[in-house]
């Protein structure tokens, strides 16, 4: 039989677990939370020679997915900047691509558009989830370019938007690479990840920079 006392005492230890528990999940990096949005799988992920520990996902992505992740704070409220990067004028913050099927309305799960470049090749683009204002990701596949065709089974986007409480919002973009085989993945680090980093860092400069002035 439980006594009165030894109940107190279970309810106390439970009440200090569930504490633990909560404290552990807002401890949770922002690197693991933009790969969750974008769907890599709970794995270590190396960049820069650094492991990684990210969460579980809904999609079954290769372990160790190369990725780049870039950064910005955003004198803007959240809602303001969510809605402006979603209907983005995709031509303006990507100089090298001359157009896009579905340049507004892109808002939905399960939608498809065709972004092509101004060297004449193409990719697919889908939208895998929309979490307004909080987050959204897309997959990138079907690329024409040889060199990504050869070596990238798909690039896993997502974005996350956080509130910073002063009206002003954070801003994580993560693209993951995943490479169509091991032997791929070499060129995948030193030439296609460091290529769209630079390309994601001017595109986001853009975004800010629009936003503020």
């Amino acid at each position: 039989m439980i006594t009165a006392e030894r109940g107190g005492e279970m309810r106390i230890l439970i009440e200090l677990l569930q504490t633990k528990a909560h404290i552990g999940h807002l401890l949770v990096s922002s690197a693991s939370v933009l790969l969750v949005a974008i769907g890599i799988p709970e794995q270590q992920t190396k960049r820069n020679g650094v492991d990684a520990q990210v969460s579980i996902s809904q999609t079954p992505n290769p372990p160790g997915a190369p990725f780049v992740k870039i950064t910005r704070t955003i004198e803007r409220p959240i809602t303001e900047v969510f809605d402006h990067v979603m209907n983005v004028d995709l031509t303006r913050i990507f100089p090298s691509l001359a157009s896009t099927s579905m340049p507004t309305g892109f808002h939905t799960v399960g939608q498809q558009r065709t972004n092509i470049l101004r060297n004449g090749t193409q990719l697919t683009e889908t939208l895998t989830i929309v979490e307004r204002p909080h987050r959204f990701g897309y997959r990138m596949f079907d690329f024409s370019s040889p060199t990504l065709s050869d070596n990238l089974s798909h690039i896993e986007g997502g974005w996350v938007f956080v509130d910073n409480g002063n009206g002003t919002t954070s801003i994580e973009w993560i693209y993951a690479f995943v490479p169509k085989s091991p032997s791929s993945r070499s060129l995948v680090e030193s030439q296609i990840a460091p290529r769209y980093q630079s390309l994601l860092e001017s595109a986001l400069d853009k975004i800010k920079s629009d936003l503020e002035n």
